[in-house]
């Protein structure tokens, strides 16, 4: 697996269809994401793609997952995760995390930040938050009613 920033409409497309699907089966990170707020991040974010082998010679290479990321204040923001389910439990969202904490942000950036990598989760999405945890997010703190929907959100820190 490897990451990559996005190029382009096909990589915007996909996390439109990833989202969409996500909607359709529930997941309750997508119900926190109106359309209008996805486009403000295609445009606004970057957009990093996590990259699966998808033959078995592992020369081609598919969209798994993205992550939209905003340049630092006191650290970089992940706005948004998201891994398709097929590309789920095998590794890739560490992967990506890993990845954003050692490639994407430099040596320079990394000495002056408060934390290197921060996020917003819904206090109610414990899948997520076992992950975030297990990739070594601690919680840094909360906000009541954050979503639109009364849900507190938990503030997850990576050093």
């Amino acid at each position: 697996m490897s990451i990559r920033l996005a190029e382009g409409e096909s990589d915007q497309n996909f996390v439109r269809n990833l989202i969409r699907l996500a909607r359709e089966a529930g997941e309750l990170w997508a119900h926190s994401w109106p359309p209008h707020q996805v486009e403000g991040e295609i445009q606004d974010a970057e957009l990093w793609i996590l990259e699966s082998d998808s033959g078995p010679d592992s020369s081609a290479r598919r969209p798994a997952g993205f992550c939209f990321l905003r340049p630092p204040g006191s650290s970089w923001e992940i706005t948004l995760v998201a891994i398709e389910p097929s590309a789920r439990r095998r590794g890739g969202f560490f992967h990506l995390i890993s990845e954003l904490r050692q490639g994407v942000v430099s040596d320079r950036e990394r000495s002056a930040l408060s934390s290197i990598l921060t996020l917003e989760v819904r206090q109610d999405n414990l899948t997520a938050r076992r992950a975030y945890e297990n990739a070594g997010f601690v919680v840094r703190g909360h906000r009541k009613s954050y979503f639109h929907d009364g849900q507190d959100a938990v503030l997850y820190e990576l050093k």
